[in-house]
């Protein structure tokens, strides 16, 4: 009597079916779909194979947002996107990580004179707002404060007898 061939899963395909034997199962071969010597895969299997033992596998997506990478993707799944590890200090995410957890990272770009950045972070560059930390009168800012509100600042300079000093403010040290 003929015995036909099992219904095989994603990644798997029927082997020594036919005849009386009913055969089984075994996974589909493609180098794609595992990591190799440390790279990650590439693709995963989408379908069943037929007895020919081919099983059809797609290419692993790359499209996760800037901080983000597609993680676990291989063998019989897409993957997910997930966080990379955080950028070192002072610096954000300029990429995605593709299909590893390597996201490009910049230094946080700096700020005007009187000015730090905030918010420089994972995948954001931040925004420059106006130092606070100086006396409110007689002293200006004399550099940015990095991405802390600590920006330097010295005393305006006094004048003369009979003169005064126009213009010193927290941005410049006037005339």
């Amino acid at each position: 009597q003929r015995v036909s061939c099992p219904r095989c899963s994603i990644g798997m395909y029927p082997k020594d079916c036919g005849g009386s034997s009913p055969g089984s199962c075994h996974a589909c071969e493609d180098n794609r779909t595992e990591a190799v010597d440390g790279h990650p895969p590439t693709h995963y299997f989408t379908s069943a194979g037929g007895v020919d033992g081919n099983c059809e596998a797609t290419l692993c997506s790359t499209d996760c947002a800037v901080g983000q990478w597609r993680r676990d993707c291989g063998g019989t799944q897409a993957g997910f996107c997930a966080a990379c590890t955080r950028p070192p200090l002072d610096h954000f995410h300029t990429s995605s990580g593709g299909l590893a957890d390597n996201c490009g990272a910049e230094a946080c770009p700096p700020c005007a004179t009187g000015e730090w950045r905030s918010g420089c972070g994972l995948s954001s560059p931040g925004s420059c707002l106006p130092c606070s930390n100086a006396p409110d009168v007689g002293y200006y800012y004399t550099s940015h404060g990095q991405t802390t509100n600590e920006c330097n600042y010295t005393e305006c300079e006094s004048c003369p007898i009979g003169q005064y000093r126009a213009g010193c403010t927290k941005a410049e040290q006037g005339a």
